[in-house]
């Protein structure tokens, strides 16, 4: 049985995180190791194969280059055949520790340049630095693939796998009917900056209480969003981290996201296959997504979002009319056995082949 490893920044309860479980689950002819950069573990739990997990427990991403060695020992000792890894900093460390005899994927889950480039000019250089020929690009999305290569450029085989969707998320009945009284919105995603959760907070200040939300998440910013929302006296609640997504999407009334940027927006790909009309940020990714089918809002003016859902609570702004198209353009395009069988076919090229750097092939993008 070929040995499979893994490397992500963690296993808390992330897209990208959610994305590997799932992939784990489903991939019975591989003998499965996890190494994470540190805590958390929560999705652990939900692994129902067996697996290996080292934690690495790295306090500072300084330590990269001591924890390289570590690795490298361990892909040697258990005879590691493949290795793949997921985020900038694992992509990293994957990049140093990885003999160029083992096949080497990284994948990329967001736009690289938002993300980490124009932030820090330091995570560019050490991209550049680290990428070789023989190192296979899995992108999320075109636009995520597209980014890398105008930044780093693209110097061996490349892939746009799009993210899948869980089949547990299709088995609740679409929206037929919302309530008024009130509007209950709900968000996910990590308390990040990227997630603009900010934007939203604004927005509810010049609402009623005739629409409150939830946002399912942890992260840094907890603090400074609790105290806004107490200072200012919303209806939000933040309801920590949820993995279980699949049974509480279907208790709202619509989804909301607000992102600055994403690379491939799962959880709102997780709403619309529960059947949750959308209520989004006009950003091109979100447009590419959603085929349109959504109520897309100004990040420059929470006023644009406020007049909206004024206009859903009034009865002039229809959102259940996008509910049933979107749902047959995310059955169409996040299919998992389609995601399954691409990426068996690129583990599949590596073990018969593992010192070929065959031709990329991209799966039709959203």
């Amino acid at each position: 049985m070929p040995r499979l490893l893994h490397m992500i920044d963690s296993l808390g309860l992330g897209g990208a995180e959610q994305l590997l479980v799932a992939i784990i689950n489903d991939l019975h002819e591989f003998e499965h190791h996890i190494i994470i950069l540190n805590d958390p573990e929560d999705l652990n739990q939900e692994i129902t194969v067996d697996h290996q997990l080292v934690n690495l427990h790295m306090a500072s991403h300084l330590k990269l280059f001591t924890q390289a060695k570590k690795v490298r020992q361990y892909i040697q000792q258990n005879g590691i055949d493949i290795v793949h890894s997921h985020l900038y900093f694992s992509n990293i460390l994957a990049r140093l520790a990885v003999p160029a005899t083992v096949p080497l994927f990284n994948s990329l889950h967001t736009i690289s340049s938002l993300d980490n480039y124009c932030k820090h000019k330091l995570t560019l250089y050490i991209d550049q630095w680290t990428y070789r020929k023989r190192h296979h690009i899995v992108a999320v999305s075109k636009q995520v693939l597209d980014d890398y290569k105008q930044w780093v450029g693209l110097k061996g085989a490349a892939t746009v796998l799009n993210n899948f969707i869980d089949d547990e998320y299709f088995q609740a009945p679409a929206k037929k009917t919302i309530s008024t009284h009130p509007l209950r919105l709900v968000a996910i995603g990590n308390l990040k900056e990227v997630k603009n959760y900010r934007y939203l907070v604004e927005a509810f200040k010049h609402l009623s209480n005739d629409v409150t939300l939830d946002i399912y998440g942890e992260g840094a910013l907890r603090p400074t969003l609790e105290k806004e929302i107490e200072n200012s006296h919303l209806p939000i609640r933040l309801m920590g981290a949820q993995n279980q997504l699949h049974k509480v999407l279907p208790t709202y009334d619509a989804f909301i996201m607000s992102s600055l940027f994403e690379g491939g927006p799962l959880t709102l790909l997780q709403a619309a296959a529960c059947g949750l009309p959308a209520i989004i940020s006009d950003i091109p990714r979100f447009h590419d997504v959603m085929d349109d089918h959504a109520v897309f809002f100004s990040l420059q003016n929470p006023m644009d979002l406020v007049g909206k859902i004024n206009a859903i609570l009034k009865g002039e702004l229809s959102i259940l009319d996008h509910v049933k198209p979107a749902l047959e353009h995310i059955r169409r395009f996040a299919k998992k056995e389609t995601y399954l069988a691409k990426l068996r076919q690129l583990y599949q090229s590596k073990l018969l082949h593992p010192s070929s750097n065959p031709q990329a092939f991209e799966q039709v993008a959203f």
